[in-house]
């Protein structure tokens, strides 16, 4: 079979679409050399200034708009996590202060015990020699007066730091708001 009268296959025919022949190239290339020769306008920077400008702006606009939404839920997330860790920080610090006092309320208390029990000690011990000497009227002697009165003295003082004990272990924490910044 000769070149003239076989068919060109697939890729043969679309080669010769794809590529353009040397006549139109030629073509192009006196086109384009005279598109050379012609004078171009050029537009005035004014007409395209302001739509460009005005495309960055709608563009800045957009862009800020969708940034504030994408981060509008991280924000408020993390809004939330400050908030509570501060509360938690807060209750934590007022538990502690608490914790604080009522342990010393109780040192104090604890003080006054050991007092009470040394008067009681006293008192028997007083009581005791006063008995063993046969001497009557044991509740009448001074030492035992002032003994006695000690003892109502400390166990007054510790049931008013009972009573404060027992104050402070009801104390609630108060709630802050601060300022809202709107």
């Amino acid at each position: 079979m000769s070149d003239e009268t076989r068919k060109p296959t697939h890729d043969e025919e679309e080669a010769q679409i794809v590529e353009p022949s040397q006549e139109a190239l030629r073509e192009q290339g006196q086109e384009t050399e005279e598109a050379r020769l012609e004078p171009v306008e050029e537009p005035t920077t004014e007409t395209t200034e302001e739509p460009a400008q005005e495309k960055a702006e709608e563009q800045t606009e957009a862009s800020d708009q969708y940034k504030s939404e994408e981060h509008e839920p991280f924000k408020d997330k993390t809004e939330k996590f400050w908030d509570v860790t501060r509360k938690t920080l807060s209750l934590a610090t007022f538990k502690a202060g608490q914790y604080r006092r009522i342990v010393q309320k109780k040192i104090d208390l604890a003080s006054l015990h050991k007092k009470i029990s040394a008067a009681h000690g006293d008192l028997g011990r007083i009581i005791d020699e006063a008995h063993e000497a046969g001497v009557g009227g044991i509740l009448e002697r001074e030492d035992v007066k002032s003994l006695l009165e000690r003892l109502d003295e400390y166990k007054q003082n510790a049931a008013v730091l009972e009573h404060e004990i027992e104050m402070i272990k009801a104390e609630e924490p108060e709630e802050k708001h601060p300022p809202e910044n709107s």
